[in-house]
């Protein structure tokens, strides 16, 4: 199933294609789905009838003292809150019903035996109960994301991003105007093509909006040497994980279906801080404001339980003060400082903690 993700991914760079992706997507799907779970390779026995869930027309019966299982069950132990439970995914045979997996708990005391259909020689055998953490091992991955120190979330990116063409600005002087052109790379007050820096978010969880922890905000702060200056971007951020944690949401028994890696949609703002051009944190017009907002979608790749490497992409706006005029008394307040207003795409890979 890693690979119908790894699918999706490229397909929706391509636009183009969107509708044979689609369609693609579905087949993979579908052929991965049925694949595994129309293969009855155990069968479980019980004490006493339970609910027949592989009833396709009321011609099938009620209850059922065995069923047909695709992989082997799962004991999940006993707990302070809770009996040991017995997990199956099982075959079914509905037409209908084979797209998404079924799986079934039922007490681990209702197992009377269970039967491996691969080998019909062995002998039928009893569930033997699992350690906790065996049965952890068991899972796709192990994702446990306890944050560091104060945050339950800790990112650490390097950005780098292109904006195109920036446009030249004009300096007055007493010996007459000076033309600071844009480069593909560079930092003086000219601007640059090519943006580069590092920036470090950390998150809190809010249970009082979403208690699965998906949702989480907080800060965020950088460092982008830039248009001839260095700026210490400060603001707000919000991201949204779609598999904040797989092993609490997803059962072992499909491991095949799920990974421990995850995507994830983002959002920032605030305001681009330094200490060189001396141009004024609030502006009298919108024009004269410093600021920077941004959105973008990205990706977890696990490296650990508790570690990531993330890559994300995205969309940023900035409005930036650009080093006072030198010249012209007469020019005071906003009017001291050319701002540049820019749009880049911005690339950003680091680690997710």
């Amino acid at each position: 199933m890693s690979k119908l993700y790894s699918f999706i991914s490229v397909c929706s760079g391509i636009p183009q294609a969107g509708v044979v992706c689609a369609a693609l997507v579905c087949m993979i799907s579908s052929c991965t789905s049925q694949r595994l779970q129309d293969t009855a390779r155990f069968n479980v026995e019980f004490t006493e009838p339970i609910t027949n869930v592989s009833k396709c027309s009321s011609k099938d019966a009620d209850s059922v003292l065995s069923i047909y299982a695709a992989r082997e069950p799962i004991l999940v132990p006993e707990t302070s809150l809770s009996k040991a439970i017995c997990r199956i995914l099982v075959v079914s045979p509905c037409e209908q019903e084979r797209l998404l997996p079924t799986i079934i708990e039922v007490p681990a005391s209702l197992i009377k035996r269970v039967s491996d259909l691969s080998t019909p020689l062995a002998p039928p055998r009893k569930l033997k109960p699992l350690e906790r953490t065996a049965y952890r091992s068991l899972a796709p991955c192990c994702r446990e994301r306890s944050g560091v120190g104060l945050f339950d979330k800790l990112e650490l990116r390097l950005a780098a991003g292109y904006r195109g063409a920036a446009d030249s600005v004009l300096y007055p002087s007493n010996a007459g105007t000076v033309v600071y052109r844009s480069s593909l790379i560079g930092f003086d007050r000219g601007g640059s093509s090519i943006l580069g820096g590092f920036e470090v978010s950390g998150l809190w969880s809010i249970p009082e909006i979403d208690t699965s922890k998906h949702l989480q905000a907080g800060v965020i702060a950088g460092i982008l040497p830039t248009d001839g200056s260095t700026f210490v971007p400060v603001g707000g951020h919000v991201r949204y994980t779609f598999r904040q944690r797989p092993v609490d949401e997803f059962d072992p028994l499909l491991a095949d279906y799920f990974t421990c890696n995850s995507v994830y949609l983002f959002a920032q703002a605030g305001v681009p801080i330094d200490w060189q051009t001396g141009a004024p944190y609030w502006g009298g017009t919108w024009q004269h404001q410093r600021y920077f907002w941004g959105v973008g979608i990205g990706y977890d790749i696990a490296l650990s339980c508790g570690l990531d490497f993330s890559i994300d992409i995205g969309v940023r706006q900035m409005n930036l003060p650009l080093p006072a005029v030198d010249c012209c008394s007469t020019r005071f307040g906003d009017m001291r400082h050319p701002f540049r207003a820019s749009t880049a795409l911005l690339l950003r890979l680091g680690l997710t903690f």
